[in-house]
């Protein structure tokens, strides 16, 4: 077992570790977003979506207040994002008990 003793580098390795996680995640459930950056709308795409898996998208700013909500994805999804301003917004998907966190840049 390795130990990392050193507080610095101890929390980049947890992030590590939940980066290959989102990524094992959204791999087993084809979650893909783009475009990204965007202008205007972005489509959330999950291509392994069995239909007796719950699906919700939640996407909120960097302060963290949630600006979208939306149950009962499909495997393609228009989400508009045109009213928001530009910025850094949190895409978080869940697939049943699956979740992943996308970072999407909103661009003029």
């Amino acid at each position: 077992m390795v130990h990392n003793s050193n507080p610095k580098t101890a929390g980049q390795e947890a992030d590590t570790a939940a980066t290959l996680g989102e990524i094992q995640i959204a791999q087993k459930h084809g979650v893909g977003i783009y475009p990204n950056p965007t202008q205007d709308k972005i489509i959330l795409a999950i291509d392994n979506l069995n239909p007796d898996e719950a699906a919700l998208v939640i996407i909120t700013d960097e302060i963290g207040k949630t600006l979208y909500t939306q149950n009962n994805l499909k495997t393609e999804n228009k989400i508009d994002m045109s009213s928001y301003n530009i910025g850094t917004y949190f895409v978080k998907v869940m697939v049943g008990t699956d979740i992943t966190v996308y970072k999407v840049l909103r661009i003029q």
